[in-house]
């Protein structure tokens, strides 16, 4: 009785542990690369570039909201001690179509990701009960995304569907780029290099640890490298 009771607490153990590493896992990046977060009833996309950030809502029915009368901030607050917290307002974009809003921070270069995290503040957002939304995100940079079969039949591509050899839906494989002996050094460019060791940085997939794992095959010299430089 003892070791069925002894087996059970060990699965319970574990489940619980499944479930809540599940609960602290980061969501998949949103449809710009950025991270997301629910609020007020829409999801809000923060995605992070070297020169700034731009926020993004997206409604209950998937369609984006019309941020043209909107503005906000951002604050960025660093984990190193003594450094001051950097803001910046969020204007609308002048492109046409629904807008989003864009801030420009300087220092961001630099910034390892996990370093720091954002508190972004709306108002006058449409579609939002009082139109104010508050989110706090991690600093992040946004991720490429590109779709490939679960079963890697064929090559990325860079719009979803269906394997052309199995038929299996495509599922989204968010990556960036990492210095292979410095991984906190990223960027979502493959032709930058490493400001420490001045090296290439290779594609890492989303999940992969960096460093000598599998994350670029070491083979972006010649090969995926330059394939992947549409992105």
């Amino acid at each position: 009785m003892k070791k069925s009771s002894s087996g059970l607490s060990a699965a319970l153990i574990v489940v619980v542990t499944t479930f809540a590493l599940a609960q602290d896992a980061e969501p998949a990046p949103g449809p710009h690369g950025g991270v997301v977060r629910q609020a007020g009833g829409v999801t809000v996309e923060v995605a992070f570039e070297r020169e700034g950030a731009q926020v993004f809502v997206i409604g209950a029915d998937g369609r984006p909201v019309d941020l043209g009368e909107a503005s906000g901030t951002i604050e960025l607050r660093f984990r190193e001690a003594g450094r001051d917290p950097a803001s910046a307002a969020l204007k609308p974009t002048r492109e046409r179509g629904p807008k989003h809003l864009q801030a420009r921070l300087g220092g961001l270069a630099r910034l390892p990701e996990g370093q720091a995290t954002a508190a972004v503040r709306l108002t006058g957002v449409p579609r939002v009960e009082g139109g104010t939304l508050s989110v706090e995100v991690p600093f992040r940079l946004a991720r490429n995304i590109e779709y490939v079969c679960p079963m890697r039949c064929v090559p990325p591509a860079a719009q979803p569907g269906k394997c052309a050899r199995c038929r299996m839906d495509l599922v989204v494989a968010p990556f960036i780029y990492a210095c292979p002996m410095h991984p906190e050094v990223t960027s979502r460019s493959p032709s930058d290099a490493c400001w420490t060791c001045k090296m290439r940085l290779e594609k890492r997939v989303e999940g992969q640890q960096g460093g000598h794992g599998r994350a670029g095959g070491h083979d972006h010299g010649g090969g995926q490298g330059g394939g992947h430089g549409g992105h």
